[in-house]
């Protein structure tokens, strides 16, 4: 059962005692056209009220779902993952996994070069040791080496990877004035590389 704010609580009391208000003055000898004009004001502002708590629910919703990786419903624990034997232990899978480790190592190797120097040429450097359609191609192999359930969590993986990958190499772009990267890119940039460590982890962590 969800809790109404206090805000909303409020508000209710405040449209209930509106409502009682105009009852009273019907018992007063207020005109017909007020009584009507002062229910179909309380109506509109309870349907209001309603889609506002609708609103609000359904936001707190959304932040649950989508604010924490782990709370997501269809991620399985590699522990509970269950795997179609004859794909997993196929030369295919061996293959993509072993791929994703060098990739892994890629994203390492990214990090310690824009450490040492904030202006260096990562997009080439990334072109050079990861294939953006090989990428997706072998992500995708790894998860099919589990049943549909399981592979859920992968695909999620494999989607934030993806896109980790499209967002650093647009944001290790240098600028065509050809001024440098300031430091608000440059943290983002490592940011980047940390979360598609930590999301290469959590793929490998599968096999």
């Amino acid at each position: 059962m969800t809790l109404l704010p206090l805000s909303l609580f409020l508000t209710f009391l405040s449209l209930a005692n509106s409502f009682i208000n105009t009852a009273s003055f019907q018992k007063n000898g207020v005109s017909m056209s007020a009584q009507a004009n002062g229910r179909r004001t309380f109506i509109k502002e309870s349907s209001l009220a309603i889609l506002g708590i609708s609103s609000f629910a359904g936001n707190a919703s959304a932040a649950k779902y989508f604010g924490d990786k782990t709370d997501y419903p269809e991620v399985i624990q590699p522990k509970n993952a269950v795997k179609n034997e004859e794909l997993y232990d196929s030369s295919a899978t061996k293959s993509a996994v072993s791929n994703i480790k060098e990739y892994r190592s890629a994203i390492l190797e990214l990090q310690d070069k824009l450490s040492k120097d904030p202006q260096a040429d990562l997009r080439t450097a990334l072109k050079e040791r990861l294939s953006y359609s090989k990428l997706r191609n072998d992500l995708n192999t790894a998860g099919s080496a589990f049943e549909e359930d399981s592979q859920r969590g992968l695909d999620r993986i494999t989607r934030i990877i993806l896109q980790d990958i499209v967002e650093f190499e647009e944001a290790s772009k240098f600028k065509k004035d050809g001024s440098l990267r300031n430091e608000r890119r440059i943290t983002s940039m490592k940011a980047k590389l940390k979360k598609l460590e930590q999301a290469f982890d959590e793929m490998l962590s599968y096999f």
